[in-house]
């Protein structure tokens, strides 16, 4: 087909976390970010296989009442080995119940944050978009994340009727580091 690169908007977009393309984008094997900004990410496709995640990764399992409305999430609790750098990414993925829809911002670390809720832009904010979805019954919805973006704090939001269960994280290394490994 010819396509090389997908770069995704600072918002979410059911056409992207309702469909397949979600999911390749969340597979660090298939493709890669090369640039994320402002909560705009630029993925390149590798035309690789998928990811080989061996590792678990962190799991945070949130309280019944820590899972409703708003949570903020301080990334050392998903990294206990601290964080990477080089051609590392992670993969977040969070797990929801109910019906509804929940959102995912990450704030710099010692910034407050003025995201404004639920799929807001977050203009005049140092809130990044990293992902939003919406939920029937139980899903679980990942996404990748540079290891640039990985310190700070995760501000999770579900909307009426939406329960975050537990985050997940795990790092994936990239080709550089792949190839190291070996």
């Amino acid at each position: 087909m010819g396509i090389s690169t997908i770069v995704t908007p600072s918002h979410a977009m059911p056409e992207i976390y309702n469909t397949a393309i979600g999911r390749l984008l969340a597979d660090p094997g298939l493709t890669r970010v090369l640039w994320a900004e402002g909560g705009f990410v630029m993925y390149g496709l590798t035309g690789g296989e998928p990811a080989p995640i061996t590792t678990k990764g962190t799991t945070v399992e949130l309280a019944s009442d820590e899972g409703m409305a708003r949570i903020d999430l301080d990334w050392s609790r998903l990294l206990p080995d601290g964080p990477r750098s080089g051609d590392w990414v992670g993969v977040l993925c969070l797990v929801a119940t109910g019906q509804g829809i929940f959102d995912v911002t990450a704030l710099p670390t010692g910034a407050t944050g003025t995201a404004r809720g639920l799929f807001l832009g977050y203009v005049r904010s140092p809130a990044a978009y990293v992902m939003a979805a919406s939920v029937r019954g139980r899903r679980e919805v990942c996404v990748q994340q540079p290891a640039s973006r990985t310190h700070g704090l995760l501000r999770l939001q579900a909307g009426a009727g939406v329960r975050i269960e537990s985050v997940n994280f795990v790092w994936a290394p990239g080709p550089t580091d792949r190839a190291k490994e070996d």
